[in-house]
Formats: C-alpha cells, structure tokens, sequence
C-alpha cells in the first residue's frame, strides 16, 4: 500500500474520477513522491493511460482515483492507495484504488462572486 501525505483535492474528473493535486512549492515532498511513482509507470507502460500524472515545466503532478466519496475543493489530505495493473484481452489498465483518505485540514471558503442576470 502506498501513502501520500497533504495532498490537496482538486476536482472532480470528467468521467467520475477524484483528482487529487500535488504543486512542487506548495507540496514537495508529495511531489517527489507523485514523480517518482509517475516514472515507474510511464517506463513500464509507457503507452498506457496512467492515473498518475506529473509536468515538470508546469510544477505539479496529479493522482485520480474512482471512487464514489465526496470531496471539498483545495481541503487537504492524508490518503493510503494501491496501484493495480488489469490484463483485458490485449488492453492493460492501470487504475489507482483509494483505500483510505484522512482530512488533514479544510479550504478557506471560495468567494464564487455574485450571479449576474443579464436581459
């Protein structure tokens, strides 16, 4: 089982997915941890979709999970995950399962600003 510690929510995916956001200032060590594990697996399956995610020119990686909890955007997590490879006829999947997901500490509330009614 593998581990990541403060590691932000960002949102909701298109197709169900949890996204979860690790920046290189904000979360270093999370970050190294998302690179290396992005590394492993773009070397072993390198023309896979990977749920793990890392841009070096941009400063961040991502993690996505499917899994049917709720999340609060930028609250800030302790979460336990495992890695699985499945084998479908000729397709492999990589897919990264949430076992475990701790709050560590909750988001300034966002001003969404005021709703504008136009005619």
């Amino acid at each position: 089982m593998n581990e990541l510690k403060s590691i932000r929510f960002n949102k909701d995916g298109d197709y169900g997915n949890k996204i979860f956001i690790a920046n290189s200032t904000k979360e270093p060590e999370t970050f190294k941890l998302l690179e290396n594990f992005y590394k492993q697996l773009q070397k072993k399956y390198p023309d896979q979709f990977l749920p793990i995610y890392c841009n070096n020119k941009h400063k961040y990686a991502t993690i996505r999970f499917k899994v049917e909890k709720k999340f609060r955007k930028n609250d800030i997590y302790d979460i336990e995950f495992v890695i699985k490879k499945k084998i479908d006829g000729n397709k492999t999947y990589i897919n990264c399962y949430l076992e475990k997901a701790k709050l560590i500490k909750r988001a300034e509330e966002e001003d969404e600003g005021e709703v504008l009614n136009l005619e």
